[in-house]
């Protein structure tokens, strides 16, 4: 993938919330998150708790790959504490295309209260207006219907299944396959 030429902003302001880049500092918060049952199965189909080093290992593989221009990930602030409530990110990104796969979690209490809306939103304005991208793909695997309703509200429209494309506890699961125009 070639180098992008742009420079990716450092954060992207809400209202509520802000985006930034997770650093070394986040990642003891990001494991603890990330090994929360609520959120780390509906984030890898071959899900695992991580060790610290494990996350700060893979923190500095996102920096580098947003350094390449491949990855945009941000961590999602509570604007007034600061404190962490999800996260967000632009991967797969091809410029030559004009294509990206967006992906989004959010903490369980602050889930169904606009936070995930706002913060994808944010980023799917940046890969539309900024990065000139003209489709940004959401998947979302098949036992995640929260996931498949969210990226409907967002507006993204469904464009087929992955059929068994994951083995999970010994089970084959789909992926649901969500697209959304640059035109929306």
């Amino acid at each position: 993938m070639a180098e992008h030429k742009l420079k990716f902003p450092e954060k992207l302001v809400g209202k509520r919330i802000v985006l930034v880049y997770p650093e070394l500092k986040h990642a003891k918060i990001l494991m603890k998150s990330y090994n929360n049952p609520a959120i780390g199965p509906n984030l890898k189909h071959d899900w695992k708790n991580r060790t610290l080093k494990e996350q700060k290992d893979w923190i500095i593989r996102r920096k580098k790959k947003r350094e390449k221009g491949e990855q945009l990930l941000y961590l999602i602030l509570y604007k007034k504490t600061r404190s962490l409530i999800g996260s967000c990110n632009l991967q797969k990104i091809d410029i030559k295309n004009k294509t990206a796969e967006a992906g989004i979690w959010i903490l369980p209490d602050f889930q169904n209260k606009g936070y995930a809306y706002e913060a994808m939103n944010l980023l799917l304005d940046y890969g539309f207006k900024k990065l000139n991208l003209d489709k940004i793909y959401y998947l979302a695997y098949s036992y995640n219907k929260e996931s498949q309703r969210f990226a409907e509200k967002l507006g993204f429209k469904k464009k087929g299944i992955e059929k068994e494309r994951y083995l999970r506890k010994n089970k084959l699961i789909n992926r649901a396959i969500y697209l959304m125009l640059k035109s929306r």
